[in-house]
């Protein structure tokens, strides 16, 4: 599969970490910020599948190679923020 750097999947990245010691430290009043945080990392890697499926199936059925970089962004920026 395509595989792309995603600067909003390495922000999650960091935010759940944060989150995760937000929680460890002050308590189960933060589980609901570590919850929500977690659930837009699951979308947001769920939507890079996706996205990295169809660029799959789009080579393979036309044997042509990968998009730029600057269309790889501008489409997963589209698929994510939609």
């Amino acid at each position: 599969m395509h595989t792309f750097h995603d600067p909003y999947l390495e922000e999650l990245k960091h935010a759940q970490l944060i989150a995760a010691k937000v929680v460890a430290i002050f308590g189960d009043a933060y589980l609901p910020i570590f919850e929500r945080v977690l659930r837009e990392l699951h979308e947001h890697q769920k939507a890079l599948s996706i996205k990295s499926l169809a660029i799959s199936i789009y080579q393979n059925e036309f044997q042509l190679p990968s998009p730029s970089p600057q269309l790889s962004h501008k489409l997963s920026h589209i698929l994510t923020h939609s």
